[in-house]
This record gives C-alpha cells, structure tokens and sequence, in this order.
C-alpha cells in the first residue's frame, strides 16, 4: 500500500510539473504592500499595548428580517481602531444572519473611540475584537 501512494504523488507531482504550474506561490508587484499598509498595527492589550475605548457607540438597528423572526444574539467583529479613534479594516468573525451583520459593522464604523497607546504613551492603530449585541424590546 505504502508503493501505491508513493507513485500516486510522484505521479500527481509529474503531473503538476508538466503543466507548468507553480508549486509555490508567486508575488507579483501588483501584490506588495503599498507604503502606507506597512504601518505595524499591534493587538490590544499585549506588550504593553493599551486597549481603546468606545466613547461614542451608538446600538445598531435591527433589520427588519430580524425583528420578524425575533432573533437575539451577539455579532463579533475583529476591528482596526486608528490612533485617530476610527474603527476601519472590520472582520466578522460570527454572525447572526437575517441582516444583523451589515447592521453590526455599520454601526462600528460609526463608533468614536479613545485611541489605544503604546508603551510610549503615543496613539497607535491596533486591533481588537468587538462584540454587538442585539436585543428586542419588550
């Protein structure tokens, strides 16, 4: 059995190798970083690292699909909040569905936040996860 597998890779090598395809990823220049994307963005609250803090947030709506189905629950998000306070680069790591995940990340957009500082005690960009919660009146 192991002779079996090892010609079934060397065949699929050989045939990778004569199509003239990559085994390795090629960069192109299209694909480097532009100068203003090599700024280091830090994760909160390691290494010293502070931890920004929302000072205007605003809940989200509800979407309508939402409040039809009574749905309730938390959206998390991974968020880049700058040194100027503003939530940009946002990720959704959980969702709920129904609309509510458009909701969260428009309202995070929105939110003004007291920006994180390093070691130094300067504003620097860093990254954080953000929940939102969403919840019906009674």
């Amino acid at each position: 059995m192991k002779t079996f597998h090892a010609r079934l890779f060397v065949l699929c090598l050989l045939c990778i190798l004569s199509q003239g395809v990559s085994v390795f990823p090629v960069v192109s220049q299209e694909s480097k970083p532009d100068e203003g994307s090599k700024k280091k963005v830090l994760r909160a609250g390691v290494d010293g690292v502070g931890v920004p803090v929302c000072i205007h947030c605003p809940p989200p709506d509800y979407s309508e699909k939402a409040r039809a189905a009574k749905l309730e629950g938390s959206v998390l998000l991974d968020i880049t909040v700058t040194p100027e306070g503003k939530a940009t680069k946002v990720v959704l790591i959980k969702g709920l569905g129904e609309g509510l995940d458009e909701k969260a990340i428009e309202a995070v957009k929105s939110w003004k936040f007291k920006a994180a500082k390093d070691v130094t005690g300067e504003p620097v960009a860093v990254r954080v996860q953000v929940q939102v919660t969403f919840h019906l009146s009674k």
